[in-house]
């Protein structure tokens, strides 16, 4: 590995956790990320790939929302991005589209065709916004908070409909509208995470309450519920996630269990214990996929699909927080100064690559070249990077 450019981000002291986990978007020979300043200033970089030149375009809007939450949409000639309120970027030209804050943090989006659907939480309350992206106008809203101190789900599209939880129900919108086609009641939930349709007449449903956690295989032709598997835990859920490969349903409980459930009956085929805690995404790749771990020292993992027999593991400093894949290879980055290329078929470390600063951003691989951004030292301060694989 080789740094080909190195670009410094605003900032002269010791961020907080997290504060560089903003998405990064490549385009058109530019890469687009987002930062915060030392004063909490929203910042917009356009980077040159090839020279690491560019320059800085403010974001006016409050300090709401985490770097995390940020994203980026394309669309047509447009960029479209998200940090407290909702901006476009065209031809040069940043315009704030609407200004959300007063609305809340977006927690989760829905682009269909030139709609884009958003859930704003403020509090207790939550919000539908639908924006259209040719017009520019705010096409509908539409007030689903719950009756209780239960926090907006996930959108998901399914049968031409917006499906989420919201007015206690799971609830089925007119996408012109957000008219409410019609709704099932599911009691007791908190979160309804990940609605996945896997057929003409089912989908499978994630959700949480304050005691059990669980998935439904749920018939919406029928409007009946195919099969129900839950659990106890310990204090509300705060990460979760379903996925389905093949005949199998995957759950992340709690961020400290995976369980693979059979997709047709519900019952559990196997489960594997995630210390300290599961942090990414699960990626599948052949017959396998892999997973981080992070919260203290952790580590990249690989894992049978069928059987969930664990195939390799590598340590890594502080935990994997973020990785991408490069073909036949995994690349991630650590506490310990380094990045590493790893062979997805066997765990072998191909590549461990010194750096002069922590890896505390999310790392994006494109035409060979990893882009992340590193802590300073004692010379250095943040930068964004590229390196050559």
């Amino acid at each position: 590995m080789k740094t080909l450019w190195e670009y410094d981000l605003p900032t002269s002291e010791r961020p907080n956790d997290y504060d560089y986990e903003s998405p990064i978007l490549i385009r058109n020979g530019f890469v687009y990320y987002i930062s915060r300043s030392v004063n909490d200033q929203k910042l917009l970089h356009l980077i040159d790939m090839k020279n690491g030149t560019g320059r800085t375009q403010l974001l006016q809007a409050e300090n709401l929302c985490l770097p995390n939450e940020y994203f980026f949409i394309e669309y047509k000639e447009q960029v479209i991005l998200y940090a407290d309120d909702l901006f476009i970027y065209h031809k040069g030209e940043l315009d704030k589209a609407v200004e959300l804050t007063r609305k809340g943090s977006v927690k989760t989006h829905l682009l269909l065709e030139n709609r884009l659907i958003m859930s704003c939480s403020k509090k207790q309350d939550v919000l539908l916004c639908c924006y259209d992206l040719d017009t520019r106008c705010v096409e509908w809203e539409m007030d689903i908070t719950n009756s209780s101190n239960y926090i907006a789900g996930e959108l998901a599209i399914c049968e031409n409909l917006i499906t989420c939880y919201g007015r206690d129900q799971l609830l089925f919108l007119e996408c012109d509208t957000g008219n409410i086609a019609y709704s099932i009641k599911l009691s007791r939930i908190d979160k309804l995470f990940c609605p996945i349709k896997i057929d003409n007449e089912n989908m499978l449903i994630g959700y949480t309450n304050w005691t059990n956690a669980g998935i439904l295989k749920y018939n919406f032709r029928k409007k009946e519920i195919v099969w129900r598997h839950k659990r106890k835990f310990q204090g509300p859920q705060l990460k979760c996630k379903i996925y389905q490969q093949n005949d199998l349903v995957f759950w992340v409980k709690n961020s400290t269990e995976l369980i693979a459930l059979n997709i047709e009956t519900g019952d559990e085929r196997y489960h594997l214990q995630t210390a300290p805690w599961l942090y990414t995404d699960l990626q599948f790749l052949q017959n396998d996929f892999i997973y981080g771990t992070s919260g203290a020292d952790g580590y990249i993992n690989s894992v049978e699909t069928k059987s969930g027999e664990r195939k390799w593991s590598v340590f890594l400093k502080n935990g994997c927080v973020y990785y991408d894949l490069c073909g036949d290879s995994v690349i991630v980055g650590d506490y310990d100064k380094t990045l590493k290329q790893i062979s997805f078929m066997n765990g072998v470390i191909l590549q461990n690559y010194p750096t002069d600063g922590e890896v505390v951003g999310r790392i994006r691989v494109f035409d060979d070249c990893i882009y992340t951004v590193l802590w300073g030292n004692e010379k250095k301060g943040v930068r964004f990077v590229k390196v050559l694989i």
